[in-house]
This record gives structure tokens, C-alpha cells and sequence, in this order.
């Protein structure tokens, strides 16, 4: 952001124009993180077996869902290699 000011930007025109996607992705990824922690620790509490399978399986759906929406940016940084995309895709 300060490379940004210092060729004349105004404040509004870093943030609603240069780096907003970056501030949103990061806070979607935060809140589908802190989903995910939530989900985790629920299951922990769960007595019934029938329901802790269930929910695990809705989870599961859940997190692999937002792993594929971005496995492209994955790919690309390294965090996902081939092979496991191609497993993901098919859990």
C-alpha cells in the first residue's frame, strides 16, 4: 500500500480500488477458517455416533468445497500438488 501512496494514490483509491479483493479474501478465508475450527470442535462434543457421522460427512462437504473453489491458487503456490487436486476432486 505505501508504494501505492507514494506514486500519488489517494487512501480511497488504495483501498476501494488496489487491494479491496485482497481485504475480502482474506477475511472470507478467515471466517471459513474459523468455521471449520468451530465444526471440529463440535464434533468433539457430539455423543451420538449416527450424528457425529453425519456431521462429518456435511463438514467434510464444507471444507472440501472451499478448498476447490480456490484449487487453482493452490495448484499455482504449491500448496496442492497434482495428484492430490485430482483426489479432492473426486472425494
Amino acid at each position: 500500500m505505501g508504494e501505492l501512496a507514494k506514486i500519488g494514490k489517494t487512501p480511497y483509491q488504495v483501498m476501494m480500488r488496489e487491494v479491496s479483493d485482497t481485504i475480502q479474501d482474506l477475511a472470507m478465508a478467515y471466517g471459513e477458517r474459523l468455521a471449520i475450527e468451530q465444526c471440529l470442535s463440535f464434533l468433539t462434543r457430539v455423543q451420538n455416533a449416527a450424528n457425529k457421522e453425519l456431521m462429518t460427512t456435511v463438514f467434510r462437504i464444507f471444507a472440501v468445497d472451499v478448498v476447490i473453489r480456490d484449487l487453482g491458487f493452490y495448484l499455482l503456490n504449491g500448496a496442492i500438488n497434482q495428484t492430490a487436486a485430482k483426489l479432492l476432486v473426486e472425494t
